[in-house]
């Protein structure tokens, strides 16, 4: 039991310190980063203890409406550490927290050697997709994407492709971002 503690409490501290450090990344380093690159909706989140590394964790099940690239359509569950168990809670508030029926677009870590996966430079890698009435559907962040864009290559020609954002709130045009995301995919992952 104390080794489980143990461990609990250096994942904390790493997880706190690496908080600290997380520096803004831009599209290109999130995609080469990413080890799944999806589109979907949340169906479900569990949380507890996991069997394997006795940390509090977080099981987020996901339908997959477009993998851009590591995941299959369906059904898709992925473990990040953060949760409760047994009358604790522990949520490291640089990770997003996930809400049934909410749409995202993901950029998710490869799964860890214990299973762990988040997004990519923490609340960087998740975008809410949003439809306000009847306007086009936005995509944003709760980064506000200042850098997203910044260093980005043309290689290809995608300077062409780059979407506008809304200096209010970061948000993008869904489809313009998704356009740009495939070739950005193409270009890095093949």
């Amino acid at each position: 039991m104390n080794r489980f503690l143990v461990l609990f409490a250096v994942a904390a501290m790493v997880t706190a310190s690496f908080a600290q450090r997380t520096i803004p990344l831009n599209i290109e380093q999130l995609v080469r980063d990413a080890g799944v690159i999806v589109d979907a909706t949340v169906v479900k989140t569990e949380t507890g203890k996991d069997q394997q590394s006795g940390l509090l964790v977080t099981w987020v099940t996901v339908d997959v409406l477009e993998s851009f690239y590591g995941a299959k359509l369906g059904q898709m569950t992925f473990k990040q550490y953060g949760g409760e168990a047994d009358g604790i809670a522990n949520y490291p508030k640089h990770l997003p927290r996930y809400t049934a029926g909410e749409r995202s677009l993901l950029f998710l870590t490869a799964p860890s050697t214990i299973g762990m996966q988040s997004p990519v430079g923490m609340q960087q890698g998740k975008f809410m997709i949003v439809k306000e009435g009847t306007a086009k559907t936005r995509i944003k962040n709760l980064m506000k994407n200042p850098t997203l864009f910044n260093g980005v290559s043309t290689q290809n020609g995608a300077q062409k492709r780059i979407p506008s954002f809304s200096n209010d709130d970061g948000s993008m045009d869904f489809e313009e971002f998704t356009s740009f995301i495939r070739s950005y995919v193409q270009q890095i992952k093949q």
